[in-house]
């Protein structure tokens, strides 16, 4: 056993903030990049075991980390009303996108012969290396399951692949090549909410009458709500990966 000198992490953040007396404004941008050889886990069977891979299990090959977010937008505004002398009520808003995760492509089967079923990454065709598989006779429809059958011929077989592979950002974009583990970010997640903060001044506020807003300078309670957003993709697979039966 020796120790391995690779992988890194960096991170690249990019904020405008404005200030006014009764409005803060603010929007950031960050940008993640990360690699390791190794995922974590409770033990070193399950941390071997459930990293994805190509060829070699034991060889330290670096792949991106797991839960790693290349791009997030954050926004927030709050604002503030004076009224009455004493009282004032706070209002917060605040708005988030960033990708549900990162996918990694792997085969249903034990390609490499290590013993696991679940975790071999998998190889993009080319166009020419699906005709070849359907010329060769090598995608077959799949054994009947439950008494029924996969009446698909070799060629709808290639079709079907064929356009799997162009409906997916990262599979078209690297044909002809081993898909990296976690290198497919699962479709963008937004997320927005407010918070409201009704109440009288606190006397730490009557005598700055010239401080900079804060919410936390109001004694009244906190109001917070959830806004529902669309969410453009959802998170199918809990262990982030997708399986490929070729």
């Amino acid at each position: 056993m020796t120790n391995a000198n690779a992988g890194f992490s960096y991170n690249a953040l990019l904020q405008i903030q404005k200030n006014w007396r009764n409005l803060s404004v603010s929007v950031a941008y960050n940008y993640a990049k990360s690699k390791d050889i190794m995922v974590g886990g409770s033990t070193a069977a399950t941390m071997w075991g459930s990293m994805p891979v190509y060829t070699d299990p034991n060889k330290a090959t670096p792949g991106y980390s797991n839960y790693y977010l290349p791009h997030r937008v954050i926004a927030s505004a709050s604002y503030r009303l004076d009224y009455a002398k004493h009282l004032g009520t706070s209002v917060g808003l605040i708005f988030e996108a960033a990708p549900a995760g990162t996918n990694s492509y792997i085969y249903t089967g034990d390609l490499n012969n290590d013993g696991n079923t679940s975790n071999d990454l998998m190889y993009i065709p080319t166009t020419d290396d699906i005709n070849t598989y359907v010329k060769n006779g090598q995608l077959e429809a799949a054994k009947a399951v439950n008494g029924v059958n996969d009446l698909r011929t070799p060629q709808q077989i290639g079709a079907q692949l064929n356009a799997f592979i162009n409906q997916d950002k990262y599979l078209s974009t690297h044909r002809g090549e081993v898909a990296q583990r976690n290198a497919s970010g699962i479709p963008l997640v937004q997320t927005s909410g407010h918070e409201h903060h009704p109440g009288r001044l606190s006397d730490y506020r009557q005598r700055k009458e010239h401080d900079p807003p804060h919410p936390a300078l109001y004694d009244g309670p906190a109001q917070r709500r959830q806004l529902p957003e669309p969410q453009l993709g959802r998170l199918q697979n809990a262990e982030h990966h997708h399986s490929a039966d070729i």
